[in-house]
């Protein structure tokens, strides 16, 4: 059995979470997952998703105080409910996943070849799917938190150290924000595990359906309309698995 896990944080993403479970269960049948997902302590969509054959984990929206500009609220939730599912975890590996994404093909046939002990994950978590060595991860710090804020100083040629905002007098370099799990994999590279691509053509991953407005930025939310209309198109061509 493989924990397999996902996350709901609104209750728009509801419609999704029968072509996820019903996509999962036609490409890769039989009895390979441990279902586990997410969702804030909201009785509608708590008892929405105790409809299907999922273990349902309540948990609080986490909020950081005084966020560094550039990384939105729903990177720190995101990070911070990515880790508590791996700490419900129990088996070697555990998929993350994204609700929005829709199998189109077996995908674990092939990620079954990749995992091995010399590696720590499976995937880009941005990309709708990763899977995660739990000895792996169990040894490394900084979990899945996102940063920003910071700066680079240069000391030669062939090397910078990295600071916070504020360094006295040096010249320093802008250093773009780290996202969502990507201290994990830079973490992982330094302890001499490998991080691989998985099989990306066996899902379609919708996109910007999870936290679509929530603690967004303004221009979000104009966008908004085509995060709806992106999600309508989904629902029509995977149809089949609304059921």
């Amino acid at each position: 059995m493989i924990d397999y896990c996902t996350i709901i944080v609104d209750k728009r993403e509801c419609d999704l979470l029968p072509l996820h479970l019903n996509s999962l269960k036609r490409f890769m049948p039989g009895n390979w997952f441990n279902f586990k997902i997410s969702v804030p302590p909201d009785d509608q969509i708590i008892e929405y998703c105790k409809q299907f054959p999922v273990d349902v984990l309540p948990q609080p929206t986490y909020v950081q105080a005084n966020p560094s500009q550039g990384v939105r609220q729903a990177g720190f939730d995101c990070a911070s409910r990515l880790d508590q599912l791996m700490r419900e975890s129990t088996s070697k590996w555990v998929v993350l996943a994204h609700l929005d994404i829709v199998y189109t093909g077996p995908m674990m046939q092939i990620m079954r070849t990749l995992m091995t002990d010399e590696v720590g994950m499976i995937g880009i978590w941005p990309h709708g799917c990763v899977l995660i060595n739990r000895e792996v991860y169990r040894n490394c710090h900084y979990g899945f938190w996102p940063i920003t804020g910071l700066r680079a100083l240069k000391l030669d040629d062939d090397y910078v150290r990295l600071y916070g905002p504020f360094v006295g007098e040096h010249k320093l370099f802008g250093v773009v924000g780290v996202d969502v799990g990507d201290l994990l994999k830079m973490e992982m590279h330094c302890y001499g595990y490998k991080c691989v691509m998985g099989p990306e053509g066996f899902y379609h991953h919708i996109g910007g359906q999870s936290y679509r407005s929530i603690y967004g930025r303004p221009e979000e939310h104009a966008a908004e309309q085509k995060v709806e209309e992106d999600k309508q198109r989904a629902m029509k061509i995977f149809a089949e698995f609304k059921w």
